[in-house]
C-alpha cells in the first residue's frame, strides 16, 4: 500500500474514534523478523514529542512479540502523554504485544484480531544451538517460557509421573539440553511477565 494512502486510512481512522494514533508495526516475514525491544522507547518518544500531550491516544499495533521490560516501559511512556490508552488490533498482536493490550484502558479488535498468551521467549549465551545452522556461525535457539513449561506439565499431568525421583529424572532430561542457567532465565522471565500483566491491568 502506497504511504500517502495509508497515511489517508489513518487520519480516517483518527477522525472515526476522534483520537491521536501512533502506528506500531514490527516485521514478521521469514528471516526479516524484528521485534519489540528497548531501542523502541527513544523512536516512540520522538513520535510522541511531535504529537504532543493529549487525552486520548490509540496504538496501532501489529507485532508477534518481543521484550516484556520494553512493552512495560511503552505503556508507561504512552501513559505520559495522554489520560486515557486504547490499542487497536487489527491482525495479531501476540506476547509482549497482548501485554501492552492489557495496559491499555480499551482494546478495539478487528474480526481477525489475536492476541496471545505472554510467553517470552528467552535468550542468553548459555540457550542451545539451532539445529542445522549454518556451517561456521553459532544461532542460539530461543528458549519459550511456555514451551518449558509445557513439557514439565507433559511429564507431570499427562504421563503422570508423581514420584520426586522421577520428576528429578525429567528435570535432569531437560538440564542436558537447555543450561540450566538458560532455565532460571527462563524460570524468571514467566514470573517476570505474570508479574507485570498484573500490574499493567491494574
Amino acid at each position: 500500500m502506497p504511504t500517502e494512502e495509508r497515511k489517508q486510512l489513518i487520519k480516517r481512522i483518527e477522525t472515526k474514534l476522534n483520537v491521536k494514533i501512533l502506528a506500531l508495526v514490527t516485521g514478521d516475514r521469514q528471516g526479516m523478523e524484528t521485534r519489540i525491544a528497548p531501542d523502541i522507547l527513544s523512536l516512540i518518544s520522538e513520535h510522541l514529542a511531535f504529537i504532543k500531550p493529549t487525552k486520548h491516544l490509540a496504538l496501532f499495533l501489529y507485532t508477534a512479540g518481543g521484550d516484556t521490560i520494553a512493552g512495560w516501559g511503552l505503556v508507561n511512556l504512552l501513559r505520559q502523554y495522554c489520560n486515557k490508552i486504547s490499542v487497536l488490533v487489527p491482525f495479531r498482536a501476540l506476547s509482549c504485544g497482548t501485554l501492552i493490550a492489557l495496559g491499555a484502558n480499551s482494546i478495539v479488535m478487528g474480526k481477525h484480531g489475536l492476541l496471545s498468551p505472554v510467553d517470552p521467549s528467552v535468550s542468553s549465551p548459555f540457550n542451545p544451538p539451532i539445529p542445522g545452522g549454518q556451517p561456521g556461525t553459532l544461532s542460539l535457539l530461543p528458549v519459550s517460557v511456555e514451551d518449558m513449561i509445557g513439557f514439565l506439565d507433559l511429564a507431570r499431568k499427562e504421563i503422570r509421573l508423581k514420584t520426586e525421583e522421577s520428576m528429578t529424572s525429567v528435570l535432569n532430561i531437560l538440564a542436558q539440553k537447555v543450561h540450566p542457567l538458560a532455565l532460571g532465565a527462563v524460570y524468571r522471565a514467566r514470573e517476570q511477565s505474570r508479574s507485570l500483566a498484573k500490574r499493567l491491568m491494574f
